[in-house]
């Protein structure tokens, strides 16, 4: 390890080293162990990233204003710090919309923790207060998900629940009614996951169909019609195919069907289809490119990882979040699939709102696109439209 002028300690190569210091007559010393994160699963929010360890703790990083990082504090971070708690996670997920400032955890016995902004009740703990620890809720669940205003899980016996915001119908119990607990969605569906997006939410049934319930003004529910009406129960998605997983963003959604195609609808005014064109659809349509997928990420813009776990961005690229290393513009766009440049291997893909994180098969996370707010995790020194981005893939702070 080293340290410099102002006391800061970086970490350079695993082991066991022993640091000293004087001042006048007083005299120290403390002796360290520096190791490395090693990381299994990243995901990106608007103004923060979290990513999960393989050993269960998990580090967030970027803006922190209203607890979202969970490391007990309200100060912007630079660099991963760990979640306060001690609690060990298998799974997480970060709001993906401008007010989306919290995030959720889920420990391997299947017990929720929530963090950070709790307008509405999104953290299910039964108030409004926010926190800027984990608080643990009271159901016990398989999966969930984080999203605008609400949240959702699915429990072991594929119930799917959702609490929050419920405006437009995105809890889809039926009413228009927000829950700060979580209520069980309608239709008696089995689901094997959901994906709360903007002000809707999508999900998977064990036998591969997908529904979506909430707001459709953008097509985003995939039942081949638009309207400004609430849809407060689950409708099926209007598909020829069957689905392995859905990922729903703030006004359209994508999916990998079980063949390894990737479906999308919705909004498409940035090409975050990927149908090479720029036309929103209110029912599935194929991405360009004959791609295989086996998972799909989707936010301001879309992600996913082949078969062969090749990185690929379509979309908004004003801020470089489709890491293709191309020259970015105001309102610039890509509207087929362009792989992520340094031909690194992923294992994981998140998208944020103007960012992109990944975890590559020997679990190193590395993020692209905008830098504000540090939520890259890494010091970038290039800038797009006037912010700090990067426009590659670079590694976050804290691994070898």
């Amino acid at each position: 390890a080293t340290v410099n002028y102002t006391g800061q300690v970086r970490g350079r190569a695993r082991g066991t080293t022993t640091i000293s210091a004087t001042s006048g007559t007083a005299a120290g010393g403390a002796t360290l162990r520096v190791t490395a994160l090693e990381f299994a699963v990243v995901t990106a929010g608007v103004w923060h990233t979290c990513a999960l360890t393989a050993s269960g703790p998990a580090y967030c990083w970027g803006a922190n204003t209203l607890g979202q990082l969970g490391d007990g504090s309200r100060i912007d971070r630079i660099m991963p710090v760990p979640v306060t708690g001690g609690v060990r996670f298998q799974a997480m997920d970060t709001g993906h919309s401008d007010e989306a400032a919290h995030t959720c955890g889920l420990t391997a016995a299947g017990v929720p923790y929530c963090w950070g902004r709790n307008t509405s009740g999104r953290l299910g703990v039964g108030s409004t207060v926010a926190s800027g620890a984990p608080v643990r809720g009271a159901l016990r669940f398989a999966a969930v998900s984080a999203g605008f205003r609400h949240t959702c899980g699915v429990t072991t016996s594929g119930e799917a629940y959702c609490w929050g915001d419920n405006t437009l119908g995105a809890l889809g119990d039926g009413t228009q009614r927000g829950s700060s607990s979580p209520v069980r969605v309608s239709g008696e569906l089995a689901f094997q996951s959901v994906s709360a997006g903007g002000f809707f939410t999508c999900g998977v049934t064990i036998g591969g169909e997908a529904y979506c319930w909430g707001m459709n003004r953008s097509g985003q529910l995939g039942n081949g019609s638009t309207d400004q009406d609430a849809h407060s129960s689950p409708e099926p998605v209007r598909a020829e195919v069957t689905f392995r997983s859905v990922a729903a963003a703030s006004a359209h959604a994508c999916g990998v069907s079980t063949s390894g195609e990737v479906y999308c609808w919705g909004v498409n005014s940035s090409g975050q289809l990927g149908t090479g064109g720029r036309t929103s659809s209110a029912f599935p349509v194929a991405v360009s490119g004959g791609l295989s997928f086996r998972m799909v990420s989707v936010g301001g813009h879309s992600c996913g990882i082949t078969t062969n776990d090749e990185a690929y961005c379509w979309g908004a690229n004003g801020s470089g979040q489709l890491g293709d290393g191309s020259r970015v513009g105001s309102g610039d766009v890509r509207a087929v699939p362009g792989r992520v440049s340094g031909q690194l291997q992923f294992r994981w893909v998140s998208v944020g709102t103007d960012h992109t994180c990944g975890v590559t098969t020997n679990r190193v996370v590395y993020c692209w696109g905008s830098n504000e707010h540090a939520k890259l995790g890494a010091s970038t020194t290039e800038t797009c439209n006037g912010r700090r981005c990067s426009r590659r893939p670079i590694r976050i702070r804290g691994q070898r």
